[in-house]
């Protein structure tokens, strides 16, 4: 886990820099994910989700977060209808 630990900070920076860019919270959720903090990754996920609404991406990693929390439902309502 310590391996994803400085990517996370990484991307943490980027975003500061550049608060907009939802791939950089894309990426950071999967960094936050590898390390199973699902609920972080799930929250930069639906933050890309909010920056980008046409990245189809990004709802389907949405939808990865909310299984890996448990919530099946929501994670197949998000991948199946993009509603935000």
């Amino acid at each position: 886990m310590q391996r994803y630990e400085p990517a996370t900070a990484d991307f943490s920076a980027a975003i500061r820099l550049q608060p907009k860019e939802a791939f950089l919270y894309l990426e950071r959720a999967v960094t936050l994910a590898a390390m199973g903090r699902h609920a972080e990754a799930l929250a930069d996920r639906s933050e890309a989700v909010r920056l980008q609404p046409g990245l189809a991406e990004a709802y389907v990693a949405r939808g990865s977060s909310y299984h890996a929390l448990g919530r099946h439902k929501e994670g197949m309502r998000t991948a199946t209808r993009p509603s935000g």
